[in-house]
C-alpha cells in the first residue's frame, strides 16, 4: 500500500499476516529496499504474526524527493508506517542502516517498539580516507557498486540475490545514500542502545567487515548472535533461523522487559543536527 508522509512523499509499505501474535516491521539497509526481506516474511508470517515492510525514502518503490533525506526523517517515516500498518508496540527488525533506524525509532517513541533486533549494525564504517571516498564514489557508479557489495558477500550467497540487491541499490539516489552514510559514521551506538528502554539483540555475521562481533562488543556494549557468512546471508538463504530470532515474543515477556528496563528514563543522548 502507499503511505503518505505530512510533506507528501509517497512511501510504500507492505504487511502480511494476521498479527495476533504480534507484528515485526522490517527496516533495510543502505541503500536497500524492503523486497530484501521478501524471503524472510512467509517464515514470520507462519508464526501467526505480521510482518510489515517498508521502502524508505529514495529506495525501491517510494519517491525520490530532492530534500529532506536525513537519518530524522527515515525515524518518523518508520513511527508513520507502524502507526498505519500495525497495532503497537511492535518488534523492530533492523538490518544495517535499518538497525540505527530503528534505535532512534525506540528511543524517541518507545511506545510503539517492544523489541529490537538489530541486524549486522555498520559500527565501523570509516569517517575519511580511502575506505570513505569508495563508499561515496560507488553509490554514483553502479559498477563499483557491484564490486563493493560482492567483495563482502559470502560466497554461499547467490549471484542472482547480488544482482538484484545492486539494481535496487543502484536506483537509490546518491543525495540519500551519502546522507545516510554520514549518519551511521557519526552514530554513537552505545548511548543509543543504553538509551532505549525495551529489549535489544544483535547478530552479525562471522566475515562482516564492518560489523563483526568484536566491533559490536566494543562499540554497542552487547553481545552479539553470530551467523555464518555475512550478515544478509540469513535473511536470503535461511530465513527460518532469522524469523525465530526477530519474531514476536509473547506478550507476557514484552510486558516484564518494558518493566525491567523503564527504570529512570533513558540517559541523555545527543540526536542530528537538524
Amino acid at each position: 500500500m502507499q503511505v503518505v508522509a505530512d510533506d507528501g512523499v509517497r512511501l510504500k509499505a507492505s504487511r502480511w499476516g494476521t498479527g495476533e501474535a504480534g507484528t515485526v516491521l522490517l527496516l533495510p539497509d543502505w541503500l536497500a529496499s524492503g523486497e530484501g526481506f521478501l524471503a524472510l516474511v512467509p517464515a514470520l508470517t507462519r508464526a501467526h504474526g505480521a510482518a510489515v515492510t517498508l521502502d524508505p525514502r529514495g529506495t525501491g518503490h517510494s519517491d525520490r524527493p530532492d530534500a529532506g533525506l536525513r537519518l530524522g526523517r527515515d525515524v518518523a517515516d518508520a513511527a508513520l508506517v507502524v502507526g498505519r500498518l500495525a497495532e503497537p508496540p511492535v518488534v523492530v527488525m533492523g538490518y544495517g542502516y535499518g538497525a540505527l533506524v530503528a534505535l532512534r525509532l525506540a528511543s524517541e517513541a518507545p511506545e510503539l517498539v517492544s523489541h529490537l533486533r538489530l541486524l549486522a549494525p555498520p559500527v565501523m564504517l570509516p569517517a575519511e580516507g580511502p575506505g570513505r571516498r569508495a563508499l561515496a564514489e560507488a553509490i554514483e557508479d553502479p559498477r563499483r557498486l557491484w564490486d563493493l557489495v560482492a567483495s563482502g558477500a559470502s560466497h554461499t550467497l547467490s549471484p542472482y540475490i547480488l544482482q538484484a540487491v545492486c539494481e535496487d541499490m543502484a536506483r537509490t539516489t546518491a543525495a540519500a545514500g551519502l546522507a545516510q552514510l554520514d549518519a551511521m559514521v557519526r552514530a554513537p551506538w552505545a548511548q543509543l542502545v543504553a538509551a532505549v528502554r525495551c529489549s535489544v539483540a544483535v547478530a552479525t555475521g562471522e566475515a562482516d567487515f564492518w560489523s563483526g562481533a568484536r566491533h559490536v562488543r566494543e562499540r554497542m556494549g552487547v553481545e552479539p548472535v553470530v551467523w555464518r557468512g555475512v550478515g544478509h546471508f540469513a535473511l536470503a538463504e535461511a530465513p527460518e533461523t532469522a524469523a525465530a530470532w526477530c519474531r514476536p515474543p509473547d506478550p507476557g515477556a514484552i510486558d516484564a522487559v518494558a518493566a525491567e528496563r523503564a527504570g529512570d528514563g533513558p540517559p541523555p543522548w545527543e540526536p542530528e543536527p537538524p
